[in-house]
């Protein structure tokens, strides 16, 4: 059964298919760590419905954690769970509307498979942040500025996904990445609001 398992871990891992190139799991890791470091682009990716489906369950389920541990996910189940899944689907709008508008629709799976997989594993390292927000009060001017940090990498991150995908100079991308950044803070918050 042990084997088994791992042969069913495996073929899942391999159904990351792009133009009939297999992609394994190390691979996959290693195109994410050149993204999020900025040295390559969504187009190291595979265009993959499949990847793009983890990537957003895997985003939605790291910013669920992020809620329990601030607790509101235990205050407001469903209001979290909608909050989560919004801010998911409103990058997807975002990078829809940026691809179409530069002619560069074929990129989206590519484009927002990169955008939400970055997002899940800078949420990752969001999580500590997160912990330590909750549980050591005398922290909080260091977790804060941890958290904002954290937040510039993603804006900066999403600015270079951008700038690759739509061809545009990367101070731009930047500019794009910040402007989201808060937008998506505004109205996630505005429409969910989940109180303290």
């Amino acid at each position: 059964m042990h084997s088994t398992g791992r042969q069913g871990y495996h073929a899942a891992c391999t159904r990351l298919l792009s133009a009939g190139i297999e992609f394994s799991m190390q691979e996959l890791i290693k195109a994410y760590s050149d993204i999020l470091l900025r040295r390559q682009g969504p187009d190291v990716l595979p265009s993959s419905s499949f990847l793009l489906q983890l990537a957003f369950i895997s985003y939605c389920l790291v910013n669920l954690v992020a809620l329990l541990i601030e607790g509101s996910l235990a205050r407001s189940p469903l209001i979290a769970t909608l909050a989560v899944v919004f801010d998911g689907a409103l990058l997807g709008v975002w990078f829809w509307v940026l691809l179409s508008a530069s002619g560069r629709p074929g990129r989206m799976r590519q484009t927002l498979s990169a955008a939400l997989g970055c997002g899940a594993i800078i949420g990752l390292y969001m999580l500590p942040v997160v912990v330590l927000l909750r549980l050591v009060p005398r922290a909080e001017s260091l977790a804060v500025l941890a958290y904002f940090l954290l937040l510039f990498w993603f804006a900066a991150v999403l600015g270079h996904i951008g700038s690759r995908a739509l061809e545009i100079h990367p101070l731009a991308g930047l500019g794009l990445g910040i402007f989201y950044i808060f937008a998506s803070l505004v109205i996630v918050s505005s429409l969910f609001p989940l109180g303290t």
